[in-house]
């Protein structure tokens, strides 16, 4: 008997948020490595989600940040970000996003739990950076995704704990070093966040390859939990 998958398109509010904020961040590193800035800060607006206007306010540079900031604004699709004065370390931004999916896609996608556990189905949910989310229905005890440059991604475990296989610590670091911030795993007992709260390094590059080279997903859990770099919460 066939069965059809569900492959859904999901357009709101709250995807839109966390991809405008994962564009942000991404622009302020390149600005910074760009610039060659010692950090950058944001007004309370954006941090406090009630303005769209985005006052940036580049700190010690060794180059003239304004060209780096109208290149990279068009390049992540960032209207009208000027230089002004800031409020808060763009750091910030980072833990915003777990906190933004916490609120909003995270109970989304623990309504397919029931079925993720009765099925045996994974149910995977990315967020692009245009601000369309996409959630797919895998087979048994696995999904198959196509690449998709994506800002956060998600995925129910069909099991009742959110402990990470070495594939998903493999799909979900390279994820991270393309840019993007967060992925989550949800199981009946607990959500597992890991995201980024720094631009990568080479340093993670490395990670990466030990963990293609190990089996054990302890070893490999330990691996990731090494970068200082990343985040790694169970809510």
């Amino acid at each position: 008997m066939n069965y059809n998958r569900e492959q859904i398109i999901i357009e709101n509010h709250d995807a839109k948020e966390i991809a405008f904020l994962s564009r942000l961040i991404n622009m302020i590193e390149d600005v910074i490595d760009d610039a060659e800035c010692r950090t950058v800060y944001i007004n309370r607006g954006i941090v406090e989600g009630h303005e769209d206007k985005v006052i940036i306010e580049p700190i010690e540079c060794s180059y003239d940040p304004s060209e780096s900031i109208e290149i990279f604004s068009k390049r992540w699709n960032i209207d009208n970000a000027l230089i002004g004065k800031g409020d808060y370390d763009y750091k910030i931004l980072y833990s915003l996003i777990p906190r933004k999916y916490m609120s909003s896609l995270h109970y989304l996608l623990r309504t397919y739990l029931a079925k993720s556990l009765s099925l045996g189905h994974e149910y995977y949910l990315a967020v692009l950076f245009d601000g369309k989310a996409v959630l797919l229905e895998g087979e048994r005890y696995r999904i198959v995704i196509p690449y998709i440059n994506h800002c956060l991604s998600a995925h129910t475990h069909p099991t009742s704990h959110s402990i990470p296989s070495v594939n998903d610590l493999r799909t979900i670091l390279a994820v991270l070093i393309n840019r993007g911030l967060l992925h989550s795993i949800e199981a009946v007992n607990s959500t597992l966040l890991i995201y980024r709260k720094a631009p990568l390094t080479i340093n993670e590059l490395m990670i990466l390859r030990k963990i293609e080279r190990t089996e054990d997903p302890l070893e490999a859990f330990r691996l990731l939990k090494s970068s200082d770099r990343i985040a790694v919460e169970y809510k």
